[in-house]
């Protein structure tokens, strides 16, 4: 029971306890992330061969069943040290508990010359989104977002079709994230000339439907000058992000670069003032490009922070999301925690609707047990 687990109670935990206008009523944002863990090469959990120590890795999407680890690098094989092109890399495992295998580059038609990375995959593993780009020594990156896929999870990736989501040409979108559902398709609008980055979403009816004019997430999150590279959560709820690289730091942060989330009531709402992760996640180095867990336990992030693979690299990062037990703020977890839940039973509480997701779902019932 999430009430009664007082080991993941006693984790280094930052609580985020924030009172959020969502559809104009107030709720508390009641749950916590854990330390951030280096997905390698040092750490024996999720194995030794994820980071390198000589190469730039970032850009996470673990798919829906936890099995399969995409990422971008710059590595030029599995221990090379000389920095390339970034591309798609994949790392497996055999059940959720094991380490993280050796990555393999993916191969044409997804890597090409050109520069690709920020994969994100649908649930049922048939769908590939990525964005790709092309350097010009006297020019901004040109990126866009390409479609790539196969019949099924053992099939390797097919041809790649290029999207041009807003129809303008510019070919500055990049940093796709699909839903669990695979209706909804967000990405990020870069200006690079303009220091401008957007949040946009596209959908469609059906997978086999075309993608709907873009529109961009509201202004609780683009009326800031930048913000780029978001998540959405399973539940569609919960939307992180981060700060660009190209603007000055959203107001409120710690570093460079730090990461948000913003949340919504419902998947009709419009999303609520964003609110920083906090300092366990965020540093004065760079946190960026994070994605959420299908599962919503786990927050997979990229920084450049002190404790990598080495100084000045970015590495991919997890950390823990727990949902907040002690609802009287004790320091105990027990019979007064579970009669509040009871007090609540039926209602939308934040406080104590910690369950499916460490968010909640708007009402408190046995999924919070």
């Amino acid at each position: 029971m999430k009430l009664l687990n007082r080991n993941r109670a006693r984790l280094v935990v930052i609580g985020i306890v924030a009172a959020m206008i969502i559809g104009g009523s107030k709720v508390r944002a009641d749950f916590t992330f854990g330390e951030p863990v280096n997905m390698g090469p040092n750490d024996e959990q999720v194995g030794p061969t994820v980071n390198l120590n000589c190469s730039q890795d970032y850009g996470p999407h673990v798919s829906a069943d936890g099995l399969e680890l995409y990422f971008t690098s710059s590595r030029t094989g599995q221990t090379g040290c000389i920095f390339g092109d970034s591309n798609i890399w994949l790392s497996t495992r055999p059940t959720t508990e094991d380490g993280w295998g050796p990555p393999q580059k993916l191969g044409p038609p997804v890597n090409t010359s050109a520069d690709e990375g920020s994969a994100t995959v649908s649930s049922d593993g048939l769908e590939m989104y990525f964005e790709r780009w092309y350097r010009d020594a006297d020019s901004a990156p040109n990126a866009s977002i390409w479609v790539s896929r196969r019949p099924s999870p053992s099939d390797p990736w097919g041809e790649t079709t290029q999207l041009d989501l807003l129809g303008d040409g510019m070919e500055n979108e990049g940093a796709p994230a699909l839903s669990a559902d695979g209706l909804e398709l967000y990405f990020t609008y870069a200006d690079f000339e303009g220091r401008v980055g957007k949040l946009y979403v596209t959908k469609r009816e059906t997978i086999d439907s075309p993608w709907s004019q873009p529109v961009g997430v509201g202004p609780a999150v683009n009326d800031y000058g930048c913000q780029a590279m978001c998540s959405i959560s399973s539940d569609g709820l919960l939307l992180v992000f981060n700060d660009w690289w190209n603007c000055s730091a959203r107001p409120g942060g710690f570093g460079e670069t730090d990461i948000w989330l913003t949340r919504r009531a419902a998947q009709d709402n419009e999303w609520g003032p964003p609110v920083n992760l906090g300092s366990l996640v965020n540093t004065v180095f760079v946190e960026d490009q994070p994605m959420i867990s299908t599962d919503g336990t786990t927050l997979y992030f990229s920084s450049n922070r002190c404790g990598g693979s080495g100084w000045g690299n970015y590495d991919l990062w997890q950390a823990p999301i727990l949902p907040v037990v002690d609802f009287d703020g004790d320091g105990v977890v027990g019979m007064s925690d579970l009669t509040a839940m009871i007090g609540a039973w039926g209602t939308d509480d934040r406080l104590c609707d910690i369950g499916p997701m460490p968010w909640g779902d708007g009402v408190v019932d046995e999924a919070d047990l």
